[in-house]
């Protein structure tokens, strides 16, 4: 059923990897509440941690056929290399595993993405990027690119972006 879409409230994915029911346990712990979001390489869920009672954001590897070795690798990486990275406006990740596909956990950010405020007055926007550009600086000091960094992908919270 390759190229097939499938539509769930505000996201249309392509299948291959389905996406989790709510209610489904990934790794006897980890129980879904909501799709977050789907793309190309991943899904991102909200979760509950049966075992410590917190929300969590669950993001799982997906691909339209079965993931190689080298996708499981980067998708590892992706993980210990952000669970190395210290800096308020970079996502905290906590566990990493594999339940019919590797899966890893992350703080779960409340807050609208940038697509959602765009556009801002010049101070809420000065004050919105700093952060950013510092966190870039921080993974630049380490020679890593983000490879991704887009409105959707940076989110206004409470603490900053």
């Amino acid at each position: 059923m390759s190229g097939e879409r499938q539509s769930t409230d505000a996201f249309e994915v392509q299948l291959g990897t389905p996406l989790l029911d709510e209610g489904t346990t990934i790794a006897g712990r980890y129980r879904v509440e909501a799709l977050l979001g789907a793309g190309g390489t991943s899904q991102v869920y909200r979760v509950h941690d049966v075992s410590s009672g917190e929300e969590l954001a669950l993001k799982r590897a997906v691909r339209r056929g079965p993931l190689t070795v080298a996708q499981r690798q980067s998708f590892e990486r992706e993980f210990y290399t952000l669970r190395q990275l210290a800096h308020p406006a970079i996502v905290a990740v906590y566990d990493y595993g594999i339940d019919g596909a590797p899966f890893y956990t992350m703080e779960l950010l409340t807050g609208d993405d940038l697509t959602a405020t765009a556009p801002l007055p010049w101070r809420a926007a000065v004050s919105t990027i700093l952060p950013v550009l510092s966190a870039l600086a921080v993974l630049h000091s380490r020679r890593l690119i983000h490879r991704d960094v887009s409105a959707s992908n940076v989110r206004r919270t409470g603490a900053g972006s």
